[in-house]
């Protein structure tokens, strides 16, 4: 059964709160002067250091000033932009597609910049891309990921 909006927001609710408790010290790593700036460095950041995102979004920040400039360049230039984090092409598509909206629907406002950092610590410290530690997540019972890993739930 699919969830509501409700029950999404009340979901993304708890995971935060969970997080929250879980991470008191996230912050960020990511060099960033607006919410803007701050998306499209944490999509870069998925499977690349920090370090390396840093050195990239130095000229890209300069290159593109506002979500419009990333609209409007053809997707063979952005992806030559950021080439060097991996995974370009997706991410190209990630920052192309402005998933912010989405997530601004969910989260609430007080929170969209503490989500990201939490979310950022959290993958680095528990749900590890290559063995995510499921049996250590605060949020595993509300992780769509790990339903799907284990039907009996």
């Amino acid at each position: 059964m699919r969830e509501t909006k409700s029950q999404r927001q009340e979901r993304t609710e708890q995971i935060i709160k969970l997080l929250k408790r879980a991470h008191p010290d996230a912050h960020c790593a990511l060099n960033h002067s607006n919410a803007f700036e701050l998306l499209v460095a944490t999509i870069l950041s998925a499977q690349c250091t920090d370090e390396r995102v840093n050195i990239v979004t130095a000229d890209l920040f300069r290159k593109y000033r506002k979500p419009a400039d990333y609209l409007k360049v053809p997707a063979t230039e952005l992806q030559q932009d950021v080439r060097t984090t991996g995974f370009f092409r997706n991410k190209t598509k990630s920052i192309q597609g402005e998933i912010e909206q989405d997530l601004m629907k969910l989260v609430p406002r007080k929170d969209w910049i503490i989500f990201s950092h939490l979310l950022i610590f959290h993958g680095r410290r528990v749900c590890k891309a290559r063995r995510p530690l499921c049996e250590e997540c605060v949020v595993e019972k509300l992780c769509p990921s790990s339903l799907l890993k284990q039907p009996n739930r």
